[in-house]
């Protein structure tokens, strides 16, 4: 009698295939993960520099003068109140390179900062109404072919408008 070692030849496809549909799934769950992972990134940058822009207009606003807000609502011109003397200052929302700046012009050439860069989307605008300011921002991530936008609005107490 002949004893037979080893796979037939059916064995060994149903084991291939298996094995392919084992490997296939473990594929999906991996790419799927760093998909996830990469919208998470993109999603706590988004707030981070929401967070971070808000703070900077408060910051800066908080004790000051505003003296112009234009009619579009992108550029805000105000005065600091520093124990070092008074700057004028502008906050610009350029919707062209989708960032904010705050621009000193006390200093010459003007010191410029920039915040939100690259995430700024063109909705974002200035509001005044007596001593308050609001500014709404709005920030938008694209990550492949998703497309995620976060709002941001904060309200400031100023002085007067002059």
């Amino acid at each position: 009698m002949l004893s037979q070692k080893g796979f037939t030849l059916l064995e060994l496809v149903i084991g291939i295939a298996i094995s392919s549909f084992v490997l296939a799934a473990t594929f999906l769950m991996l790419n799927n993960g760093l998909l996830i992972q990469k919208h998470n990134f993109a999603q706590e940058r988004i707030f981070n520099e929401g967070r971070k822009t808000v703070a900077a207009v408060s910051n800066e606003l908080r004790q000051s003068t505003i003296t112009n807000v234009s009619a579009d609502g992108q550029i805000l011109t105000y005065t600091t109140h520093a124990s070092k003397g008074a700057k004028t200052k502008q906050i610009i929302i350029d919707s062209t390179n989708h960032a904010l700046y705050i621009d000193d012009l006390s200093q010459a050439p003007a010191l410029r900062t920039a915040y939100a860069t690259g995430l700024l989307d063109a909705a974002s605008q200035f509001t005044q109404s007596n001593s308050i300011v609001e500014l709404s921002l709005h920030l938008v991530s694209n990550t492949n072919a998703t497309s995620q936008t976060t709002f941001f609005n904060t309200m400031i107490m100023t002085g007067p408008l002059l």
